[in-house]
């Protein structure tokens, strides 16, 4: 099975001031493809794609527009012609499974954990209130109005040449098979603010689902209350969860793997992007701490807050 990975990035159109940004209506998307068709086998090599396709985009942007790794709230103003998310294709990973069931289950724990790591859409119309990740508590929101489950999968997703059912789910699953590709489809709420903060977290996930017992005792209940705890305070209310599992992934990590992790570590240890940027906004305003995170997207470096 081929386990596809994707990220978004929001183009900031020239001469906007970023203290007047608010939430709005989803603009019209765009994509960008990142490697072509070329399979690329090392993570190092996933990583230069992935930042040579966000640099070409940039050279291709208007003077003054750039893009920021920060997800997709707060949107900015729908009226705002170059308002425009753009969807970067990164690569798909072989998922060897003998298991479905297992595998369904090891997934389903894995997601409330990087989503305390990948919290990263703190502001509601421009303001911090107090949420680490509004985009994934929305979506948590939907799924109870809906009365379906926050974690979920749809009905198939197939196995070589064998169909497996999964658990029944709405369109718009978190996990989901995609017949066209043969992948299975891991989406998670946020992306991070460079192309090596994401390989991190693809990182993670590669080496933890190859973690034998990785939440295998997880309840449906349990994994629910974990997500709404990563949604609310990002890693705060999960550090036993998040220093276990990093544990995890480390004695079963590649060398390659093993290299990303030190990101996974800080992330732990300094809190999350949801954490840490309303304090980076407090002390700089919105328009200098958008410039930090769009030159962390331009050179490729992991956001690291100051120690206080």
């Amino acid at each position: 099975m081929r386990l596809a990975v994707s990220a978004e990035y929001i183009i900031r159109p020239a001469g906007l001031d970023c203290e007047s940004l608010r939430s709005g209506q989803e603009p019209s998307r765009r994509s960008i493809i990142v490697g072509g068709a070329k399979q690329l086998e090392l993570f190092r090599d996933l990583e230069t794609s992935m930042h040579h396709g966000i640099k070409e985009a940039l050279e291709r942007l208007p003077r003054g527009e750039g893009l920021l790794g920060i997800g997709v709230e707060p949107w900015l103003p729908a009226e705002a012609s170059g308002a425009i998310p753009v969807r970067i294709k990164v690569t798909m990973l072989d998922l060897p499974t003998s298991d479905l069931d297992a595998i369904w289950r090891r997934i389903r724990a894995i997601i409330p954990l990087i989503s305390a790591l990948a919290a990263a859409t703190p502001f509601d119309s421009c303001h911090a209130n107090g949420i680490a990740s509004n985009a994934l508590m929305n979506h948590i929101h939907t799924c109870q109005r809906e009365g379906r489950a926050p974690i979920s999968a749809d009905r198939r997703f197939r196995y070589g040449r064998v169909e497996k059912a999964l658990p029944s789910a709405a369109p718009r699953s978190p996990v989901a098979y995609d017949s066209s590709t043969g992948a299975l489809q891991i989406s998670l709420w946020e992306v991070q603010e460079c192309a090596r903060s994401n390989m991190a977290v693809i990182a993670l996930l590669s080496s933890l689902l190859r973690t034998e017992g990785m939440g295998l005792d997880a309840s449906e209940e349990d994994c629910t209350i974990a997500l709404g705890k990563a949604a609310e305070g990002g890693t705060a209310q999960l550090k036993e969860e998040l220093w276990t599992m990093y544990e995890l992934a480390g004695s079963t990590a590649s060398a390659e793997e093993r290299m990303y992790l030190s990101i996974i570590r800080e992330r732990i240890d300094r809190g999350s992007l949801g954490e840490t940027l309303p304090k980076l906004v407090q002390s700089k305003g919105m328009d200098r701490a958008m410039d930090e995170l769009s030159k962390c997207l331009r050179t490729n470096r992991p956001f690291l807050p100051r120690e206080d």
